[in-house]
């Protein structure tokens, strides 16, 4: 019998414990999974985050029709997705000059036959766990992660840096991004994380990658918002914990978009 992978997952998106509303959005669609984490002060980061989604949704089922793609099909695809983000950023923003000033981290997940791609814009992270080994799979485009790679400061200095949260690179509008693209081999078993740095910011490593190896997803994504909480969960805070699992690869109905489902300020605007 012909198996195929899917994504078996639990996903929430909290407002934290010190702000007053969450601007951040996700998706959980048929093969795309995505965090986009909104900047720019109340209204106009939701309104940010919630545009990152809404580009996704529809071509969440694009994907689950078209599927398999070859390297540099999925690579294209993935840098037109982002760059159609910038643009209704930019068109929104050129239709209201009051919004000049948001945007959006983008952090996507795609399950493309027996491979994973990955696309990253901020500093929204994506984590892989293998047999037991896990493995942060997107780089941060921020000025601390920079001085990391040039040695100047550790990763360790890095946590605590006055300018942690100064990014390099954020979907805004103005055209000029160059997201970081990867693909990789996807196994039965596998088990990934994408969250905010409402996370990933006040959770440290140690305890994210021991979380992450314990439980059923919806066990682990309940444990990751408890580490947040207890350590007073100062952003937003979004999480999805997926596992790939093998299905008996029978003929199913065509999916439509409405299977896909957004959380946090995406399915408020729905």
């Amino acid at each position: 019998m012909v198996m195929r992978l899917e994504f078996s997952l639990a996903a929430r998106s909290e407002v934290g414990l010190v702000r007053n509303s969450n601007e951040d959005s996700g998706l959980v669609g048929i093969q795309i999974l995505a965090i986009a984490d909104g900047m720019g002060g109340h209204v106009a980061g939701e309104i940010a985050s919630s545009i990152a989604i809404d580009v996704l949704v529809p071509l969440d089922t694009k994907i689950s029709l078209e599927s398999p793609f070859d390297d540099d099909s999925i690579t294209n695809f993935l840098l037109q997705t982002v760059a159609a983000v910038d643009d209704q950023i930019g068109a929104m923003i050129d239709a209201d000059p009051n919004l000049d000033g948001m945007g959006t981290t983008l952090t996507a997940l795609i399950l493309d036959s027996n491979r994973i791609a990955t696309v990253q814009v901020g500093d929204s992270r994506c984590y892989r766990l293998r047999e037991g080994q896990t493995q942060q799979l997107t780089r941060d485009h921020t000025l601390v992660q920079e001085l990391v790679d040039l040695r100047r400061i550790t990763q360790e200095e890095a946590t605590q840096h006055p300018q942690r949260s100064l990014l390099t690179q954020a979907l805004m509008g103005h055209r000029d991004v160059t997201p970081d693209i990867a693909l990789y081999d996807a196994k039965r078993g596998d088990r990934f994380l994408l969250c905010s740095d409402g996370l990933s910011s006040v959770v440290p490593l140690v305890d994210i990658h021991r979380i992450l190896a314990e439980g059923t997803s919806a066990e682990t994504l309940d444990a990751l918002m408890a580490a947040a909480l207890t350590r007073g969960a100062p952003d937003n805070v979004s999480v999805i914990v997926v596992d790939l699992v093998a299905v008996a690869d029978t003929t199913a109905p065509q999916r439509v978009a409405t299977d896909s489902i957004s959380i946090g300020a995406a399915a408020r605007r729905v």
